[in-house]
């Protein structure tokens, strides 16, 4: 929780008082809500299905949401052309990103929850990391400490 309100707020305690939320603080509240729900989707299934199966699940849920989402923000698709940015992002989501769910549920398979989860712990660094690259996205003193906060919460409470 900390670290979201660090990031939220961009470091300014200022910012937390007014509460202004805008549309980007909504998607990434959305975007939590479809991550808890995958998660509790693919746990469910994890132990009787293939990774296969459980990709292409999540893959149809995540297309059934998104594709209706970014007619309703655009209306249309530009060429690959006209946004390659964009469509570099659409196809690194559904190659790459595909791939490593794969590996990370055979991973899970192999090492057990409790052990792989320890790779989750990387998450707010390459979030961090891919927004810099991909969208030119500044790092500030906030993203590092709410990333570190992160990493300070999964040590609390997966320590003895």
């Amino acid at each position: 929780m900390a670290a979201v309100l660090v990031t939220i707020a961009k470091g300014s305690l200022a910012v937390l008082l007014d509460f202004e939320v805008n549309r980007g603080d909504l998607i990434i509240l959305l975007s939590q809500l479809a991550w808890v729900a995958y998660s509790l989707y693919s746990r469910a299934t994890a132990s009787t299905l293939p990774p296969v199966w459980v990709m292409a699940g999540a893959n149809a849920v995540g297309a059934f949401v998104l594709v209706p989402v970014s007619w309703l923000v655009d209306g249309r698709w530009p060429a690959p052309w006209a946004a390659p940015v964009g469509w570099g992002v659409v196809l690194y989501g559904t190659v790459p990103i595909t791939i490593a769910h794969l590996w990370y549920y055979q991973v899970i398979r192999r090492l057990g929850p409790g052990r792989t989860a320890a790779f989750m712990n990387l998450m707010p660094f390459v979030v961090i990391g891919m927004s810099w690259l991909l969208v030119g996205e500044a790092v500030h003193a906030y993203h590092v400490l709410g990333a570190a906060l992160v990493i300070a919460g999964v040590v609390l409470t997966t320590s003895r």
